[in-house]
């Protein structure tokens, strides 16, 4: 995929090839969302915050950009760490909502070092999450 960060610059999927990469499919407004960025944030993110082959990257379907940047801001979705990506104002009919079928919020998914999906739609509970991770790390 080719998503946008809240800078503008083009960010590919590509460009973490090495990297566990851990999606995480989120909207503005989304009180399933937030409950998941706090439980991200407090119990599974501390346990790779010193790995350089970890990435979490979020991907907002927010159709209005003033409002996505906002809640990027707000920190209530995601972390100072993360790479926040924006589907341009296309939400739910974005091409990487489609091709990966995110049909619910918030979705998670961990793709491998190789670039092969390693597990969609994650159970949301934290060690289960953690150990999906250090799976392919």
């Amino acid at each position: 995929f080719k998503l946008f960060n809240e800078l503008g610059k083009e960010v590919r999927l590509s460009d973490f090839k090495g990297k566990v990469v851990f999606l995480d499919f989120w909207f503005t407004n989304c009180a399933a969302c937030i409950h998941l960025a706090e439980v991200l944030k407090k119990d599974v993110f501390p346990n790779f915050a010193n790995r350089k082959d970890f990435v979490h990257v979020t991907i907002s379907t927010d159709k209005d950009k003033g409002k996505w940047l906002k809640s990027v801001a707000s920190g209530a979705y995601t972390t100072t760490k993360s790479i926040n990506l924006y589907t341009n104002g296309e939400g739910f009919e974005n091409d990487v909502i489609k091709k990966y079928k995110i049909k619910s919020y918030p979705t998670i998914i961990v793709i491998d070092k190789k670039g092969k999906l390693y597990s969609s739609n994650l159970n949301r509970d934290s060690q289960k999450i953690i150990d999906s991770i250090e799976e392919v790390l």
